[in-house]
């Protein structure tokens, strides 16, 4: 998977450091903080078994209340 990215960065002439890791990142990020989605939904949709997990991708605080 990392490959692809790094070969579709080169075509596209990014010289930044693209990994799967960061395109998951970026995805909790932009869904959870920009379209207002549910942390819970969040959660299930990247697959994680722990809400801890998806509070690290989307910023939030790392307390479970």
């Amino acid at each position: 998977m990392n490959w692809q990215l790094k070969r579709l960065a080169k075509a596209a002439n990014i010289d930044k450091r693209l990994t799967f890791h960061m395109s998951r990142f970026t995805f909790a990020t932009t869904v959870c903080l920009t379209q207002g989605v549910p942390i819970e939904s969040l959660s299930q949709m990247m697959g994680h078994l722990s809400i801890k997990t998806t509070q690290f991708y989307a910023g939030a605080p790392r307390m479970v209340a």
